[in-house]
C-alpha cells in the first residue's frame, strides 16, 4: 500500500503545480520516469513514458499557441503579448511571495492582464483600448490554462489507473 501511494504522489502532486502555473505535466513525466525505474512490477511502460513526452510537448505548444494567436484575435500587438507573458511571470512572483503557494495562480492572471494593458497603454495611449486588449490577453490565457490543465489532466487519469 504505501509503495502504490508513493508511485501515485507524484500524479496527484502535479495537478496541485499545474493550478499554480507552474510546469506540473513535466513534473508528471518525471515522476512517471521514477514509477518505470523503481517498480518494474508497474503497468506504467517506456511506450507510456514516450506517450506523455509527447503529451508535454503537445500541451506546450497548445499553450504557446492560445496565448499568441489568442491575444492576436483580440489585436494585442506582439510587444503586449511579451508584456502579458513578462506581467504573468512577474505576477506569479509577487502573488506567490505576498500569499504563499496559492497566490501565485491570481497574480499570474492579473499580472497577465496588467502587463498587456500597460504596454497597450503605453503604445496606443487609448485606456479604453487598452483595457480592452488586457482583457483578450487574460481569456487567452485562460484558454491556455485550460487546455494545458486539461492534457496534464489526462495524463494524470492515464498514469493514476496505470499504476499497480
Amino acid at each position: 500500500l504505501a509503495e502504490v501511494f508513493r508511485l501515485r504522489l507524484p500524479v496527484i502532486g502535479s495537478l496541485f503545480i499545474i493550478a499554480l502555473g507552474l510546469p506540473g505535466n513535466w513534473v508528471l513525466l518525471a515522476g512517471t520516469l521514477g514509477a518505470i525505474a523503481l517498480s518494474p512490477n508497474a503497468a506504467l511502460t517506456w511506450t507510456t513514458a514516450l506517450l506523455f513526452i509527447a503529451l508535454c510537448v503537445l500541451a506546450e505548444i497548445v499553450e504557446w499557441l492560445c496565448g499568441v494567436f489568442g491575444s492576436k484575435r483580440y489585436g494585442v500587438s506582439m510587444a503586449g503579448v511579451w508584456g502579458s507573458i513578462i506581467g504573468g511571470f512577474v505576477g506569479a512572483l509577487v502573488g506567490g511571495a505576498v500569499i504563499p503557494i496559492v497566490g501565485a495562480v491570481p497574480g499570474g492572471i492579473a499580472g497577465t492582464f496588467l502587463g498587456a494593458f500597460g504596454v497597450e497603454l503605453v503604445r496606443r495611449g487609448s485606456r479604453k483600448e487598452a483595457l480592452r486588449l488586457g482583457y483578450g490577453a487574460f481569456v487567452a490565457r485562460m484558454i491556455a490554462l485550460i487546455a494545458k490543465v486539461s492534457v496534464t489532466l489526462a495524463m494524470a487519469i492515464l498514469g493514476f489507473f496505470l499504476l499497480v
